[in-house]
């Protein structure tokens, strides 16, 4: 099982991809990441009934991606749990991504990450949350011709510039937002 000290979580398995991509359960996975809470916290947070959330807490736990921090028992009632990502950070394994065309893993990866990422987009103009006036929302598709090394560099780089804004997560109570990121640098085929 891995530690509240992993910083990456890596997916390994097509079950653990289906679990991951669901975006309540990554709503979860993002308020848990900072401190441990309760599944009636998290329900507050949501605005929905926390009933709802035991079945998404219950596959978290179970795939690994949340585990209990502290119990506290009630006499006669359901003990109160909270919960806390085990890392800030996951990941698909490249075993999953560099299988075959085709392969179930690889379409769950693609099919997901794009759309997880045009319904937050989607979502984010509906309520606001981007002003279409003053948008903070970078979109836009490029082709550059590379070396490998170039592409190794420009991957590296793009680490180690997230990794920068990642390890600034105390804020001290300031206004703060979480923001979205799908990158994809790849190789094109001949034919595109």
């Amino acid at each position: 099982m891995p530690t509240l000290a992993q910083q990456t979580l890596t997916l390994g398995t097509l079950e653990e991809l289906k679990v991951y991509f669901d975006p309540i359960r990554q709503k979860i996975l993002r308020l848990l990441v900072d401190q441990p809470k309760t599944v009636k916290e998290i329900a507050d947070i949501m605005d929905v009934p926390f009933k709802r959330l035991y079945y998404q807490f219950g596959l978290l736990e179970q795939h690994g991606f949340i585990c209990v921090t502290q119990t506290r028992a009630y006499s006669g009632a359901v003990d109160e749990k909270w919960y806390q990502a085990v890392a800030p950070h996951i990941e698909v394994s490249s075993d999953l991504t560099n299988l075959n065309a085709g392969s179930q893993a690889l379409e769950t990866v693609l099919a997901q990450t794009l759309t997880t990422t045009a319904n937050e987009i989607r979502d984010s103009v509906k309520t606001g949350t981007i002003d279409l006036q003053n948008p903070i929302l970078l979109l836009e598709r490029r082709v550059l011709q590379l070396r490998l090394s170039e592409a190794e560099e420009f991957e590296q780089q793009f680490e180690a510039l997230v990794s920068k804004f990642e390890k600034r997560q105390k804020f001290n109570g300031e206004q703060t937002q979480f923001y979205g990121m799908t990158l994809a640098l790849y190789p094109l085929s001949p034919e595109q």
